[in-house]
């Protein structure tokens, strides 16, 4: 039987739920189409490191793209930061982006607080 395939850069992504999986193949005409295997999809793996210290991510996410791995990494960088209650206990922190294959890119964002005098 033919499928005729669809390529992922025309397809609208799901709206994000707040869920870390709301990008992924379980959800949305991507994870439908994925389960048919219309869509070709590749596992992206989001380590977090915090500081010195590396909390590597031994789930991943299927996504189709690498942009939508850049989509996923800033909105996971961004609640971090909201999340991040005291200007001391911040620290510089970074999301390293990685597939089976080997590293595909870093998001960092830099905690710095430049006081002017006026």
């Amino acid at each position: 039987m033919l499928r005729r395939l669809v390529p992922a850069a025309a397809l609208t992504l799901p709206a994000r739920s707040g869920s870390r999986g709301a990008l992924g193949t379980g959800e949305g005409v991507l994870g439908w189409l994925a389960a048919r295997g219309d869509v070709a999809v590749i596992r992206y793996f989001f380590d977090i490191r915090d500081g010195a210290e590396l909390y590597p991510d031994e789930e991943g996410l299927e996504l189709p793209n690498e942009r939508a791995a850049e989509i996923e990494a800033a909105h996971t960088l961004a609640a971090m930061a909201r999340d991040a209650t005291d200007l001391g206990d911040r620290h510089d922190t970074a999301i390293e982006v990685r597939t089976e294959a080997g590293p595909v890119f870093q998001l960092a964002l830099v905690f710095e607080v430049n006081r002017l005098k006026n």
